[in-house]
């Protein structure tokens, strides 16, 4: 079972060790800053006592596998078939799930494409203290019990490798000469091509949408994204 947990500003890279008990310690409340430290625009609505009601326990549960497939038939992606698609799979990854307040819904409207987190306007730091994580296994599967019901965005970050080819000009020409008759005939010049294999890795950020039910469970299946 994974409990909530009070998460480091910096989400993806670290998280304070130590469940949630009783009350939450922090910095006053207050409006957020229009810029942070980096002077990055921070999402509007920040309401410490609205997250604290979102974060008290409830009986929906999420289960689900993460990873990503490529929507534009991207191949060559090193993971596994999942539901019939290719789906490289996340493994040993932190996945972060936040309550979609009216400041996270600000803070998505704004930053999301399709799913993927552009992370263009921040979070108030605060915020990220109440984010519950859970790791992943080697195939991918993460799970979130003590939920209660509403709307709840699934964040990860991780990288995806694949595999393709690679076409490129060698600097030589193949002539050929096609004879007409009568002495006469064509001279055609084509440029020699090298094909080459390759395995590279790029980055996927993922932020997905989900509804939970009190009582109940929910399953997260990896999304289609748009890889480039």
């Amino acid at each position: 079972m994974h409990a909530w947990k009070l998460c480091a500003a910096i989400a993806f890279a670290t998280c304070a060790s130590g469940a949630m008990s009783g009350s939450m310690a922090g910095t006053q409340d207050g409006g957020p800053p229009a810029r942070d430290r980096d002077g990055l625009p921070v999402a509007e609505h920040f309401d410490r006592a609205e997250l604290e009601q979102a974060m008290a326990l409830g009986s929906g549960a999420l289960r689900g596998v993460m990873g990503v497939s490529n929507r534009e038939g991207f191949g060559g992606l090193l993971g596994r078939i999942v539901h019939g698609r290719q789906v490289a799979l996340a493994a040993h990854e932190w996945v972060l799930l936040l309550p979609m307040t009216a400041h996270l819904q600000d803070w998505h409207a704004r930053n999301s494409r399709e799913g993927v987190i552009e992370r263009e306007v921040r979070l108030h730091p605060e915020a990220w203290r109440f984010a519950g994580r859970s790791r992943t296994d080697a195939d991918g599967n993460f799970s979130f019990d003590g939920l209660r019901p509403g709307r709840y965005l699934v964040l990860s970050s991780f990288i995806v490798p694949f595999r393709g080819t690679r076409t490129s000009l060698t600097g030589e020409y193949l002539y050929e000469y096609e004879y007409a008759g009568l002495g006469v005939g064509n001279y055609r010049a084509r440029p020699v091509t090298r094909v080459e294999r390759f395995s590279d890795a790029m980055g996927a950020q993922v932020g997905e949408v989900v509804e939970i039910r009190e009582g109940a469970v929910t399953t997260f299946a990896p999304p289609s994204l748009a890889l480039y």
